[in-house]
This record gives C-alpha cells, sequence and structure tokens, in this order.
C-alpha cells in the first residue's frame, strides 16, 4: 500500500526528491544518466520532476537541432534548473553559456495582478509579512548558496550569475546573451515576466525553446505572456499544473 501511494505521489508531481526507482517508473524513457540529473537537482529546486524532464528533452532538442544561443534562466532560487543545464552541458559536450537572473534576496514586489487564482493567497500581502528591507524571506537564496550548489554539482564549471531585479539588470546591454536558444522564466510575477519577455524573447532562435514556469498558477505571469503575445500566442504545451512549454517558429 506504501508503494502504491508513493507512485501515485510521483505521478502527481508533488514528490519533490524522488529516487532513482522513482523516477524509472516515473520517466521510462529517461536514460540512467538523465534520471542521475534529475536526482541531484532536485535537492535545489521546487520543480517537479516531470517539468526538470521538460527542460532536460529542452536541451536535448536545441542541442540536437543546433539551435545557436545560450540557456537563459530567469529566476534562479537555489540554482537547481541551472544544475540541470550544467549537468547536461557536461553529458552531451555544448559549450553554449548558462546564464541565472534573480535578486538572490527574495521575491520582488508583486502587484495586485499577482494573485493565484482558486486559493487564498494574497501575494502583496504575503510579500509584506515577510519583507524585510534588504531581503524578502520568500523564495530567498543568497547566491553565496547557490554557487556553493552549483559548485558541488558541476565543479568548475561556469555558469554567468546576474544579481538584481530584472527590471534593473536586464536594461543593462552588458548583461545580455547575443543570442539564446532556450528562455525559462520562473519569477512568477506579472512586472518581471513581461520585461522579461520584451528583452529577451526577441532573442530566442528559431526552434528555440520557451518554457513559462508559472503561467497556470500566478495570474501575474499568465496575463504577462498573453500581453505580450497577444493574438500571436504559440501554442503552449502544458507540462504540469504550473508550467507551460512552447517552440518558436
Amino acid at each position: 500500500m506504501r508503494a502504491f501511494v508513493s507512485k501515485k505521489l510521483v505521478n502527481l508531481g508533488t514528490k519533490l526528491s524522488p529516487t532513482l526507482n522513482d523516477l524509472a517508473w516515473l520517466i521510462p524513457d529517461a536514460t540512467a544518466a538523465e534520471r542521475h540529473v534529475i536526482e541531484v537537482a532536485s535537492a535545489y529546486t521546487s520543480t517537479n520532476a516531470q517539468a526538470q524532464w521538460a527542460f532536460i528533452q529542452a536541451i536535448k532538442h536545441v542541442h540536437r537541432r543546433g539551435v545557436p544561443g545560450d540557456i537563459v534562466e530567469c529566476g534562479v532560487w537555489k540554482g537547481g534548473n541551472l544544475v540541470i543545464a550544467g549537468m547536461m552541458r557536461q553529458q552531451l559536450g555544448f559549450t553554449r553559456d548558462i546564464w541565472g537572473y534573480d535578486t538572490f534576496a527574495g521575491m520582488t514586489a508583486p502587484t495586485a495582478a499577482d494573485v493565484k487564482p482558486g486559493f487564498a493567497v494574497d501575494a502583496q500581502q504575503k510579500f509584506a509579512a515577510l519583507n524585510s528591507g534588504a531581503t524578502t524571506d520568500w523564495c530567498f537564496s543568497p547566491i553565496e548558496e547557490v554557487t556553493a550548489a552549483l559548485r558541488s554539482a558541476l565543479g568548475d564549471d561556469p555558469v554567468r550569475l546576474v544579481k538584481g531585479r530584472v527590471e534593473d539588470t536586464l536594461v543593462d546591454p552588458a548583461n545580455l546573451p547575443e543570442r539564446i536558444s532556450i528562455l525559462r522564466l520562473d519569477t512568477d510575477f506579472y512586472e518581471s515576466t513581461k520585461l522579461e519577455l520584451e528583452v529577451l524573447y526577441p532573442r530566442l532562435q528559431p526552434g528555440g525553446v520557451m518554457i513559462i514556469d508559472d503561467y497556470g498558477i500566478w495570474a501575474g505571469s499568465r496575463k504577462a505572456v498573453d500581453e505580450y503575445f497577444g493574438a500571436d500566442k504559440p501554442w503552449l504545451h502544458y507540462v504540469n499544473r504550473g508550467v507551460r512549454l512552447a517552440i518558436k517558429d
């Protein structure tokens, strides 16, 4: 009975630290090496195994198709998805750069648009309760902690970390990759997501992959995506309740 319940929880994506046996059952098409990537990364992310596997598939897709450009994540928290990108770079042997943008001081101030439909979560009230001024105890992981996690998983393989609000860092051309092959957006809220799309999506190359981590969870994230694309919104593939994925034409 316990094994049955455990498998059901994994199938729903609620188990955040899956074992290799769980992953072999959940993602049978992943190799043992790819399942190991998920097992390692799960210690540094709240992204569930299905979403991690979608990210791995995206990396394999752009590598196999020769899509040029770097891998970019906005909103890295503890660095789990950067670990995935770095470990897959080592496995596949490519040289494209990996970028991670974050405040490394917790969540930024939300707007009235940033609500969770169907949940009693007021982001503005939560932010006010957790904000101490210099940092916010909401998805807070200092850059030193993220750097240590990356070093533990990747050794000396470099990952470019850009510290600060994306509203500040993305307006500086020195902080931007020339071309992007994978764009993973995970800052949750309306204003940051909208700016990320405006600045970074034009740099995403044809055949490149866009991943929106919270399209199905945070109304502000969904509003930003829907407003940016308007009637030309690409088909957003459902990965799990929150995550959507699209391949740029």
